[in-house]
């Protein structure tokens, strides 16, 4: 399965859960129901106790009422609660937000590793929230999209796991990020708390019966007491059926999407060992991966593991048992698992080394001098899409350690990210640059341009190739802006980026894929609707796209026509369309054709995509200007694209770039 099948199984879980909720609702009501036709009998005639009439339509509507309802209101002020995406989750079971600059040897770790496979999936960094109460060994991914995703880990894996026992973890999680699971698995919690209302409910009418029989016991005061003990454990056992359908539909959504993600994680460190020896100290360990939270029951199905040291087996398990995962990544596992001890934390450590059984890239791409070859493979990319290798991996960790000291810890500061975002947009020199210094000086004040003109340097240095994925590391020292702020920081942007009265391919690149993300975090932006099935209602759209993407890699115009028309065989095989010409190729038609194709369905997106790496390798060579536009097309598509790795088609750095 490819990116695109795994978002529509998600879809398809949907629609299962939708119908389990059905059912268990109904289940609710006809139990409801039958109590009710029990404890309120027809009136008696001459003294006799009448037979129960089954069919009651004033119980049946306000049974069906009342438990509509409670469940409705139940889910609703649940899904309100966590419209926060996973930082809703993460404060609900008590995380801490780790600072990105943070200099503990265990939570810098913790963030390169989360950095690694951010910038190997081709994803904004998400936040890293540790739940420091809990001494087990459990991670969760939480969020309704890559945008808002956090990663939330337990501190006991902190402690207890080695560093590719982590990675292992981390990359368990990611897959989650990458499949789709966590929309459907926040959904899960919103609506599942509306079913277990009816048993906290039922416990309260218990509590209430049992404190009206301490205040007495005879006459009316005594029979209503009576009738509510019965209607409190009526209503209890009733919500015990609502909890025995909440934990069938996390049993039936999660088990499967966990083998999954284990088999992911797999791919992308290649290195089973990894996750493997992670489940196996779970099951040595005594308290195993269970989590002390008050809602750690709500969240069982999005951790990394579920209960004590032996797992959980059965129909309503939410993950496969621990012995079972560990054999499929190992067959020959004997069941015996290890003693487990606090892994050794090295007194002088490079924490963004390599591993040594892992080659290192000749020359840095990011480091690769103007005018040079740079290898690529884009035949690769679409299999990559939400599917990074270990190749993608390998070449994250080497880039980001490729960078200076000095430049990797401003990515990573709050105020220093900023000025490596003004930094990014700077004319080397002359007038705009003068006008630019004005700028910053004006509305960011003089420390802002002095740390912005320092970082300058240190930005030429790591090279144009590195450009996107500090990008992907800034927002991650970005998030946390305000309202306000970033309002604030996108009309600084937007003045740098408008001084010399046009819009470069890079420019609009970076206010694309960065301030776009921003803008879904900070100020609560959704992904648009779906609104196109097919391609008919976006050829104009397509044929502007592929036009600029054609121009961007070539200045030659045979070779663009080549480019466009193998790219619009593929997506349009039975239409005839013309290649723009490059002067009518501009970023505010990319921008327009993005924001159309972003409204089309997951075929749709699989189809133009295709079409844009074809695009793409068509004269077998890649710039960087071709890989940053794609990428910000995969971007716009909301399909993680990976960066480009080493391969047998080269790619190289050009001046050239297809709009202004």
């Amino acid at each position: 399965m490819d990116f695109f099948s795994h978002q529509d199984a998600a879809h398809r879980k949907t629609w299962l859960l939708v119908g389990y909720f059905a059912f268990a609702l109904v289940a609710m009501i006809a139990a409801l129901y039958v109590v009710a036709v029990l404890l309120f009998p027809p009136e008696a005639v001459d003294g006799r106790i009448p037979e129960p009439v089954w069919f009651r339509p004033e119980i049946l509507l306000f049974t069906t009422l009342a438990v509509g309802s409670i469940v409705g209101l139940g889910s609703a002020y649940k899904i309100m609660e966590l419209r926060g995406g996973g930082e809703s989750v993460a404060g609900m079971l008590g995380g801490r937000r780790v600072n990105p600059g943070t200099t503990d040897f265990n939570e810098r770790q913790l963030l390169n590793v989360v950095e690694e496979m951010a910038v190997a999936s081709g994803i904004p960094v998400p936040p890293v929230y540790i739940l420091d109460n809990e001494r087990s060994i459990n991670a969760f991914a939480a969020g309704y999209a890559s945008s808002d995703a956090v990663i939330g880990i337990s501190r006991g894996a902190l402690e207890l796991l080695n560093r590719d026992e982590l990675q292992g973890v981390i990359a368990h999680e990611f897959s989650h990020i990458l499949h789709g699971d966590m929309r459907l698995n926040i959904r899960l919690i919103g609506i599942l708390h509306g079913i277990l209302i009816i048993a906290l409910i039922g416990y309260y009418l218990l509590r209430a019966a049992a404190y009206s029989g301490m205040r007495g016991s005879r006459g009316r005061r005594g029979n209503a007491g009576g009738h509510l003990l019965l209607l409190g454990l009526a209503v209890l056992v009733i919500g015990s059926i609502g909890l025995f359908f909440a934990r069938l539909i996390k049993s039936a959504v999660s088990r499967q999407r966990e083998y999954l993600a284990d088999a992911s994680a797999i791919q992308f460190t290649r290195n089973p060992d990894g996750i493997a020896g992670a489940l196996k100290k779970i099951g040595g360990l005594v308290s195993g991966s269970r989590l002390q939270a008050a809602e750690a029951e709500t969240v069982s199905h999005m951790v990394f593991a579920h209960g004590g040291g032996s797992s959980l087996s059965g129909l309503l398990a939410t993950h496969p048992p621990l012995a079972k995962r560990i054999r499929r990544i190992d067959p020959h596992f004997d069941g015996r698992f290890p003693t487990v001890r606090k892994a050794a934390v090295p007194v002088q450590a490079e924490l963004t080394r390599s591993p040594t059984r892992r080659p290192r890239l000749a020359t840095p791409l990011g480091q690769m001098p103007p005018g040079r070859t740079l290898p690529l493979d884009p035949l690769l990319l679409l299999g990559a899409i939400g599917m990074p290798t270990s190749r993608s991996v390998d070449y994250s960790r080497e880039l980001i350690g490729s960078l200076p000291d000095r430049l990797r810890e401003a990515l990573r500061d709050p105020f220093s990210a900023r000025c490596v975002v003004f930094a990014l947009l700077l004319e080397p020199s002359g007038e705009i640059r003068e006008q630019q210094r004005q700028l910053l000086l004006e509305r960011e004040g003089e420390p802002t341009w002095r740390e912005t003109a320092a970082l300058e340097p240190l930005l030429r240095q790591a090279g144009r190739a590195a450009r996107l994925p500090m990008i992907e590391i800034v927002q991650g020292a970005l998030v946390d802006l305000s309202p306000d702020q970033y309002h604030g920081f996108e009309k600084t942007v937007e003045g740098l980026v408008r001084a010399d009265g046009k819009i470069s391919l890079f420019e609009f690149v970076l206010q694309q894929v960065l301030m776009e993300r921003l803008a879904r975090h900070i100020l609560n932006k959704r992904p648009p609707a779906v609104r196109f099935h097919a391609l008919n209602a976006l050829q104009n759209d397509i044929v502007d796209l592929m036009s600029s993407l054609a121009h961007t890699g070539t200045p030659d115009a045979d070779q663009a026509e080549q480019a466009f028309q193998t790219a619009l065989a593929d997506l349009l095989p039975r239409q005839q369309h013309r290649l723009l010409p490059r002067g009518d190729c501009s970023v505010g038609g990319v921008s327009r054709a993005l924001q159309n194709l972003a409204r089309g369905s997951s075929g749709v997106k699989k189809k133009v995509l295709r079409a844009a790496v074809i695009c793409v390798a068509a004269d077998q060579k890649v710039t960087i200007e071709e890989a940053e536009l794609l990428r910000t097309i995969a971007d716009s598509l909301d399909c993680p694209l990976p960066p480009v790795t080493p391969g047998p088609i080269t790619a190289r750095e050009t001046p050239q770039g297809a709009a202004t």
